[in-house]
């Protein structure tokens, strides 16, 4: 029997293109401040005003996921709010 994975899923939309938010988590230098928790991957979709970064990252305990859920879904608002932050810092990369 296999274990049930939770996941916690983590989304916004800003205002750049693909090209200008995939520099800023490229470059060691510009993610470094703007990482999480390893071992998730980061997903760039178009839309109409910017572009939407998600991420997912699944727990294989649903326990200690219900135990870090307070922590983690915050942090990951934070991670995305700092990104939104720099894309602009550099928009010619």
């Amino acid at each position: 029997m296999e274990k049930p994975i939770a996941a916690f899923a983590t989304s916004r939309e800003i205002r750049a293109t693909r090209e200008q938010v995939f520099a800023a988590i490229s470059k060691p230098e510009r993610l470094a401040p703007l990482r999480g928790p390893a071992g998730f991957p980061i997903i760039l979709s178009a839309s109409a005003t910017g572009t939407v970064v998600s991420w997912e990252q699944d727990f294989a305990n649903p326990e200690a996921a219900r135990h870090l859920e307070q922590v983690v879904v915050p942090a990951n608002q934070q991670n995305l709010e700092r990104l939104a932050a720099e894309v602009p810092r550099n928009p010619a990369d």
